[in-house]
């Protein structure tokens, strides 16, 4: 297949890109998918387990793993309590109504799972089926399953479910972005239920892209900072920060959705990847600056500037003690111990979202120290110092580094 290009930016900052989500989709009615913190799940039957676990995967940050038993339907039931069995976290009928719904998921095998068909059904508040897709095997790759169809009744809840379609091998498998949205046409990729998740494949509106890794020779002992410049097609006025999309004949200045004005900022992760049959990443950063072309008549174009995180890391001083008789490797550890990754170059949380920022349930704490290995060094130093203060002149009292 011949390579094409895709460019993302995480404009909410997330923690993954909804690379395959598209303008034209409907949005994810699921509660809170990113962290599913507000989603009661159980097993069925008598499945040996069922987890919510922190898995990096392209549909978000955390997947549900489920350990079937020998039961023929056993599974993941989402949206009902273990013990009370009660369905109230997944509401539909609020609104959009009764008519047609399609839930999605991504699912995959990890033991068990050769030949063992799998469904995915939505059952109402009493537990009558409404829809089930057809039964899919299981592979040990991301396979998106898929089913639609009417919620009928009275009740506003549902659950969703992911079992075995009568089958009795014990099957562990993982299920990651569920999503339920309005309507009957499946969406090509997940999106995390807010209106920017659409947008941040941003290759429809690339007009110019150019990267630059860091090195200029073909010797060069340090990279510099990589960087990423950008042109997009602003004809909607989508990438300009101060527009504000005003609803029609009312001139209300109250955001639509589809509007990106309230995530137009700074230290946004950005992409660059290729897909030939094999992904592979070309570029990757955080965004600089965002600045469109003033022109009311004209083309209208924004430029974005991404860079690495080389400008983060120029910024750190260090300033160990001076040591003595030491090994070279033992004096790098301690001069890497002083260094810690910027929180704009880490999964960060959602201070202001709801059902984030729940310590050990959506935030979790990780070491802000760069990873390193480092063989013992070859040469142990008398003497070695960084920074050690001296006095910027005799008789001052202040000091110089």
């Amino acid at each position: 297949m011949p390579t094409q290009f895709s460019i993302a930016i995480d404009w909410r900052r997330k923690g993954f890109m909804c690379w395959d989500a598209r303008p034209s989709d409907r949005i994810n009615l699921l509660p809170y998918p990113m962290g599913y913190t507000s989603l009661d799940f159980r097993k069925t039957g008598v499945v040996t387990s069922a987890s919510l676990i922190n898995l990096n995967t392209p549909y978000g940050f955390r997947a549900f793993q489920v350990e079937t038993g020998t039961g023929v339907n056993n599974g993941l039931v989402l949206g009902q309590q273990d013990g009370t069995l009660s369905v109230n976290d997944i509401i539909v009928f609020n609104q959009f109504g009764s008519g047609p719904y399609t839930v999605v998921m991504w699912v995959r095998g990890v033991t068990g799972f050769s030949g063992v068909p799998f469904i995915v059904r939505a059952k109402d508040e009493t537990g009558t089926l409404l829809f089930s897709s057809s039964p899919v095997t299981l592979t040990e790759s991301w396979q998106k399953v898929t089913a639609s169809g009417t919620i009928v009744g009275t009740s506003p809840y549902i659950m969703i479910e992911c079992v075995k379609n009568t089958h009795a091998a014990n099957v562990t498998f993982q299920a990651a972005g569920i999503m339920l949205v309005p309507g009957s046409a499946i969406p090509p990729g997940c999106n995390a239920g807010d209106p920017a998740d659409v947008y941040d494949n941003i290759t429809p509106y690339v007009e110019e892209a150019e990267w630059f890794l860091g090195m200029h020779t073909p010797c060069q002992d340090d990279a510099d900072d990589s960087i990423l410049q950008l042109r997009l097609n602003n004809s909607s006025r989508l990438f300009s920060p101060e527009f504000m999309p005003q609803f029609e004949g009312l001139g209300e200045t109250v955001p639509q959705p589809g509007s990106l004005r309230d995530f137009l900022r700074p230290y946004r992760p950005a992409v660059v990847r290729s897909d030939d049959g094999t992904t592979r990443t070309h570029w990757s950063g955080w965004v600089e600056s965002i600045q469109p072309t003033s022109n009311r008549s004209g083309e209208r174009t924004t430029d974005i500037q991404a860079a690495g995180a080389l400008l983060f890391f120029e910024d750190v001083e260090t300033a160990i003690p001076v040591q003595q008789n030491r090994r070279t490797d033992q004096i790098l550890l301690d001069l890497l111990g002083e260094v810690r990754i910027a929180p704009p170059l880490m999964q960060s949380t959602l201070l202001d979202v709801a059902g984030n920022a729940a310590l050990g349930v959506s935030t979790f704490l990780t070491d802000a120290r760069l990873p390193h290995t480092f063989d013992a060094g070859q040469t142990t130093l008398s003497f070695a110092g960084d920074n050690r203060m001296r006095p910027r002149a005799p008789g001052e009292a202040s000091k110089d580094s």
